[in-house]
C-alpha cells in the first residue's frame, strides 16, 4: 500500500469512526446506568470495558480488511476473465 493510499484509508476510517464513537459512548453510558456509577470507580470494571471496546474495534478492522481484500480479489478475477475472452 502506497503512502497516498494509506493516508486516504486513514481519512476514510477517521470519518467513519465519528458515528462509532457516538455509539460506543451511548453503550458505555447505558452499561454504567445499569451497573451504577460505582462501577466506574472500580479499576477492574473500567479495564474490562476498555478491553471489550478494543476487541470490538479490532474485529471491525479485521472484517473491513478482509472485505476489502475479497473485493479486490473479485475485481482481479473479473478482469482476468474479461481478458481471457
Amino acid at each position: 500500500m502506497s503512502e497516498k493510499e494509506a493516508e486516504k484509508a486513514v481519512q476514510v476510517l477517521t470519518k467513519q469512526l465519528d458515528p462509532l464513537a457516538v455509539s460506543v459512548k451511548a453503550a458505555v453510558k447505558k452499561a454504567v446506568a445499569k451497573a451504577g456509577d460505582e462501577a466506574l470507580h472500580d479499576k477492574g470494571v473500567k479495564d474490562t470495558m476498555k478491553k471489550v471496546v478494543k476487541k470490538a474495534v479490532k474485529q471491525a478492522v479485521k472484517e473491513a480488511v478482509e472485505d476489502a481484500q475479497d473485493a479486490a480479489q473479485d475485481a482481479q478475477d473479473a478482469k482476468s476473465e474479461k481478458n481471457e475472452k
